[in-house]
């Protein structure tokens, strides 16, 4: 009878294990594409619902805490914009898709000098608790590159030309 109640709970461990470590994390990714012969910049954040759901209560305390709320989600967009940005380039919301619990917000932009640094500012959710880095896949013409953000280093410099 041991034997059994031992096999069951490693069985059940086995289950729960896999759940779990699907979980992404409590993190934002945010992919820039930027095509140099155009000086195009296109960004994208990809983020949980269930991870921003429960901190809309502190960036959008007169509405619901839903992303379905337009409310919630005006306050959202207006928090990520002045956590992220490209020193350099203006960015233009281009809108938001929504599928279950992925949500990804688009922006695009232009270069804006001949500059062959760009440096990157993306200090999301660290305020909430929730982030304690941010994951940046950086696209140049094709080459990737990961980075990452911390609050204790919010900012990136990166040479865009290398």
């Amino acid at each position: 009878m041991l034997r059994l109640f031992g096999l069951l709970m490693l069985l059940g461990a086995t289950l729960l294990s896999a759940p779990l470590s699907a979980h992404r994390g409590h993190q934002a990714l945010t992919t820039i594409t930027i095509d140099r012969s155009s000086g195009g910049v296109f960004v994208t954040h990809r983020l949980s619902a269930h991870d921003i759901e429960p901190v809309l209560a502190n960036i959008a305390p007169e509405s619901s805490p839903s992303i379905d709320d337009p409310d919630s989600e005006a306050a959202l967009l207006t928090y990520m914009e002045a956590r992220f940005a490209l020193k350099g380039v203006s960015l233009r919301y281009d809108g938001s898709d929504h599928r279950g619990d992925d949500l990804v917000y688009s922006y695009s932009g232009k270069l804006g000098s001949e500059s062959d640094d760009l440096t990157v500012r993306s200090a999301m959710f660290f305020d909430q608790g929730i982030a304690n880095s941010n994951r940046l896949l950086l696209r140049i013409d094709g080459k990737a590159q990961g980075l990452q953000t911390s609050p204790s280093q919010p900012s990136i410099a990166i040479n865009i030309n290398e």
